[in-house]
């Protein structure tokens, strides 16, 4: 009962937090486009694509890793207080690399150069996530503390695009506000875990960051695979057709976007919980995967059929009259959400903690080059069939290959 409560208690914080983080800027999308028009819509949508898939680098799986290593000892002061500051050392060391990456792509590119210091402010947001220590409090199961951060940083960030975007040229400023807001976050977060547990700040152990890169690999290089259509597709659509249609694509992508999203609090409030029933028993480790993925599964294949169904009506009420042309986008990548959600819970949670990383990842990255492939060779023919065929091609290929593992080693005690 109790970690049916648990875990319930924290499926609501991370649902919050992920509302906060998602669902919130949604709000200012209409207003956004009637200010600053779509053209330069499409180039705050293609410098936060940029900059999200870079931070798929510098996130590099340390919010499971990270959340996995304080569940199991958070019992323990001075172990949690090594644990917390290597990840944090882990994650900065990635996030100045990951600086110097944005900054020669966008100058080196010609058709990035002309906005390379919009691409530079909406990086500072990711710069904010590394600071931000989610991952830290989903291992000690205490979410809310994070939650009423970032719902307070995310209104604050709505309420200065409304106050202050005016004009087209205030574009800019959509993401210098998204960005200042979030690393303001993560400065206040980082200061109430120094308070609250009274962490020491240590010396930085190469050995720990080593083994923080090692342990995250599989998850960094599965989540680049899973990411690299949301990157790839409004940069080709932007190379090929221009920033209207990156537009119209990153308005549609929003709304699966916060469906696709709801996956992370699911699966974080699963995670510590699951460390330990693992810890006693894999299989009924892998049993309680199973039931629950079959119970989340089901509420996020409906949602996904409401969602191709009124489609039409989610754009207009969500985006605004303005993205009719997002409506079409929506419709072809509605059940994206549910498929991300089968291939996260059995693989993420299940398939990697019995043996079978290296396999998923092979797979994860093989799935994403083939879909690299289609994108690339059909994008000049037709846009929507491109990105459509190439995403739902590799986001069913998961998950076919990931429930045949998972079944496979369920029922032959594989682990």
């Amino acid at each position: 009962m109790r970690t049916k409560s648990l875990l319930l208690s924290n499926l609501i914080s991370l649902l919050l937090l992920q509302g906060g983080l998602y669902l919130l800027p949604l709000i200012i999308v209409p207003y956004q486009v009637r200010v600053i028009g779509v053209e330069y819509f499409g180039v705050i949508a293609l410098a936060r694509s940029i900059s999200a898939y870079i931070g798929v680098f510098v996130d590099y799986g340390f919010n499971y890793v990270g959340a996995r290593k304080v569940a199991v000892y958070k019992d323990d002061k001075n172990r949690l207080n090594e644990i917390f500051m290597s990840v944090l050392y882990s994650k900065m060391l990635l996030a100045i690399i990951g600086l110097l990456v944005i900054f020669c792509v966008s100058l080196l590119i010609p058709n990035l150069r002309e906005y390379y210091w919009v691409y530079l402010i909406s990086y500072l947001y990711v710069i904010g996530q590394a600071l931000f220590p989610n991952w830290f409090y989903m291992g000690i199961e205490k979410n809310k503390n994070i939650t009423v951060i970032i719902l307070i940083a995310r209104i604050v960030f709505v309420v200065c695009v409304f106050v202050f975007i005016r004009k087209p040229e205030d574009f800019y400023k959509i993401p210098l506000f998204n960005s200042v807001t979030m690393v303001l976050a993560g400065a206040i977060s980082l200061q109430m875990i120094f308070n609250h547990f009274d962490f020491k700040i240590k010396s930085i152990n190469i050995l720990d960051i080593r083994e923080n890169l090692k342990e995250g690999s599989g998850y960094y290089i599965t989540n680049m695979a899973s990411s690299s259509y949301s990157f790839l597709a409004p940069f080709f659509l932007g190379v090929f057709y221009g920033n209207s249609v990156v537009g119209y694509y990153s308005g549609g992508e929003k709304i699966i976007l916060a469906f696709k999203n709801l996956i992370h609090p699911i699966g974080y409030a699963i995670n510590p919980i699951q460390a330990r029933i693992y810890k006693q028993s894999k299989r009924n480790g892998l049993q309680y995967l199973k039931n629950k993925t079959i119970m989340f599964g089901l509420i996020m294949l409906v949602m996904c059929f409401l969602l191709m169904i009124y489609a039409d009506k989610v754009v207009f009420v969500v985006l605004g009259e303005n993205f009719d042309g997002s409506v079409v986008w929506v419709k072809m990548l509605s059940f994206v959400p549910f498929l991300a959600l089968i291939s996260n819970l059995l693989g993420y949670h299940g398939l990697y903690y019995v043996g079978y990383k290296k396999y998923l990842t092979y797979y994860y990255v093989l799935a994403a080059i083939i879909a690299f492939v289609f994108m690339l060779i059909l994008m000049g023919y037709n846009a929507y069939f491109a990105v459509s065929i190439s995403v739902l091609f590799y986001e069913f290929s998961i998950v076919l290959f990931v429930v045949f593992v998972f079944v496979y080693v369920l029922k032959n005690r594989a682990y």
